[in-house]
């Protein structure tokens, strides 16, 4: 327990700003900071005597050590287990389920979720991982997450309490086989020297809002020497004011910078700074406001009549497996779609349990077997695509051979979708 690390109290993360005692009042006390600047009730002074200095006039509070509810912290397997294993129930076949996309409103029934808990307790064959808001903070006994789940390819660590980069690095030298690591939301120490370590696994790395400056970057970069894709986006960075050094990307030169939502506005600085990272070919520096422009024809006309709305929350994971399952339903088509006002003949054929991150290819099995085809059978897969409730629809196809981003929530597969499987 010291300043710099991270804490959880009732729900909220913040990160221990001072320790020690406080005039007039016994014993021992956390100066903490907010990551939400209005959670407070100062600004790390107390009685004219100032202890810290918070960003915000409230985004500070001092709490015991002691305090209920307050959490310094976990290790990454003890967040593993409790995410992915789970007690077998009773031995019967159906099993009530609701799902957690629909805030309780949905209740389906599901056939031997026992298989599914199963298969998700076999923590070694665990290739994508999201442990999202798992208040992690230690990677916990040497060599314990390579002996446990040593094939995790994708990781997600988002929302945590990971202070230290070194904790970090001891995660993902036990996990040979990553190449993509989410710490969205944490908040760590600055460093004063290049970071060392060897993950030569990691080609994406992503790290926005979590206050990482270009100055910061550049000293976690030689951890990381593969690293194709970076991204520190939504970091509050108005300057890009020290060049890359000839030597921070060389064994896998960057490919890829997204520096979106972030307040860059000297192009030359920006050119000059990157112009050593000789085979950077996407640069990506949309804003926020901007993207939600892209997406909102009305954008504009509806912030000047209502004003700019507040950050939407991001969605917590409950950390159960029938809160992420969502419900498709699978249709037969009589004929391929030739274009959009096509729509031929269907017949429903059943209703399928899947996760969000399932692969396409896993769910092109999946298909063949509800279809009761040969594992060769080639089949062409469309999602139901509607503007509205009363729209009938148009069919969009699924590119089952795409590798890159190939899980079902980047087709915009969700519960309640409608697929329609058509043999070619």
């Amino acid at each position: 327990m010291s300043v710099g690390d991270r804490i959880c109290h009732n729900s909220e993360l913040g990160t221990i700003r001072f320790v020690g005692t406080i005039e007039g009042k016994p014993g021992q006390w956390l100066g903490i900071e907010w990551d939400d600047p209005s959670r407070g009730k100062g600004d790390g002074s107390i009685n004219g005597l100032r202890y810290f200095q918070s960003r915000s006039p409230t985004g500070a509070s001092f709490l015991r050590p002691s305090a209920p509810s307050l959490h310094f912290g976990r290790t990454f397997i003890a967040a593993l287990r409790e995410k992915y294993l789970e007690d077998l129930h009773a031995t019967s076949t159906k099993e009530a389920i609701v799902l957690g996309s629909s805030d309780g409103a949905i209740e389906v029934e599901a056939v031997d979720m026992n298989k599914v808990r199963n298969k998700f307790a076999q923590l070694e064959k665990l290739k994508e991982v999201g442990l999202e808001n798992y208040m992690i903070s230690k990677a916990g006994p040497a060599g314990e997450i390579k002996a446990i789940c040593p094939n995790i390819r994708r990781l997600d660590l988002s929302r945590n309490l990971f202070a230290s980069w070194s904790e970090i690095i001891e995660i993902v030298e036990q996990l040979h086989a990553l190449e993509s690591l989410t710490l969205h939301y944490n908040v760590f120490r600055e460093l004063s020297s290049p970071l060392t370590g060897s993950c030569r696994s990691v080609v994406h790395l992503s790290l926005n809002r979590t206050g990482v400056t270009w100055e910061q970057a550049l000293l976690i970069a030689p951890a990381f020497p593969s690293l194709k894709r970076l991204e520190i986006g939504f970091n509050d960075l108005s300057s890009l004011d020290l060049p890359v050094s000839s030597n921070v990307f060389t064994a896998a030169p960057l490919e890829l910078l997204a520096l979106d939502g972030n307040t860059l506005a000297k192009w030359n600085e920006l050119v000059g700074t990157i112009k050593g990272i000789s085979t950077l070919h996407t640069l990506m520096l949309t804003t926020e406001r901007g993207q939600r422009a892209a997406k909102h024809p009305r954008w504009s006309s509806l912030v000047k009549l209502h004003g700019e709305p507040a950050e939407e929350a991001p969605s917590t994971d409950t950390g159960k497996l029938q809160d992420r399952m969502m419900t498709v339903e699978v249709y037969r088509l009589s004929e391929i779609p030739q274009n959009p006002s096509h729509r031929p003949q269907v017949v429903f054929q059943q209703t399928l349990q899947v996760l969000p991150n399932m692969p396409i290819k896993t769910l092109r099995l999946k298909l063949l077997k509800i279809l009761k085809a040969k594992p060769a059978t080639q089949i062409r897969v469309f999602v139901k695509l509607r503007r509205d409730a009363d729209d009938a629809g148009v069919w969009g196809e699924v590119d089952l051979n795409l590798t890159r981003q190939s899980d079902l929530v980047w087709w915009g597969i969700e519960n309640g979708c409608h697929l329609g499987v058509a043999l070619s």
